[in-house]
């Protein structure tokens, strides 16, 4: 009841979750870097998508016999940074369709829902694979940033509280691409 919350002394007042210490550390950065670092916006140094929404019907559990086949990458297969190996592949008559979608080495895939800012930096055997609708595909303008150094910066602690904070959702949290797009990014000269 009302009367029971009351008494518990809860404090039940709506309020922004905290940023985490994002400005700290581009603070920190920029100190480093002197004049020679520069921070821009995410849109402005890489290319931000959302992975495709496949139905459970359009996957199988293994990769289809005597054929190339098109990984299915899941928040669910990333860890440590690093695309595991895939739990699901397209159906061959989906593949064709999807190809143009498909993964390449150095994009960087970033969580969008459920367990925000979950990252990993696509290598060997994730290329060529579609990635799912939980998760953004960050490509980067290798002119201007190191994929391996955006992995970096989304890993951390303070630029993930960054994002949970600019999240919505009641019960699973979900990051929109604008704001992600919004992300101040540390562009540190490349050498």
């Amino acid at each position: 009841s009302v009367e029971d919350l009351a008494a518990a002394d809860w404090d039940l007042t709506p309020r922004r979750r905290e940023s985490g210490g994002l400005d700290a550390l581009l603070a920190s950065i920029g100190s480093a870097l002197g004049a020679s670092g520069y921070v821009a916006p995410l849109s402005e140094v890489a290319k931000v998508w959302p992975g495709r929404n496949v139905r459970a019907e359009s996957l199988m559990h293994e990769p289809p016999p005597g054929g190339e086949s098109i990984g299915y990458v899941r928040i669910s297969d990333i860890s440590q940074g690093k695309v595991g190996r895939v739990s699901d592949w397209l159906r061959p008559d989906l593949a064709l369709t999807e190809q143009g979608k498909a993964l390449l080495a150095g994009d960087v895939l970033l969580s969008k829902s459920g367990k925000i800012g979950k990252a990993a930096l696509v290598r060997d055997g994730a290329v060529g694979s579609v990635p799912s609708g939980g998760l953004f595909v960050l490509r980067a303008n290798k002119a201007r940033l190191d994929a391996g150094f955006l992995l970096a910066y989304l890993s951390s602690s303070a630029c993930r509280n960054w994002l949970a904070a600019r999240s919505r959702g009641v019960s699973t949290q979900h990051l929109s691409r604008k704001t992600l797009e919004e992300l101040p990014v540390p562009l540190p000269p490349l050498a």
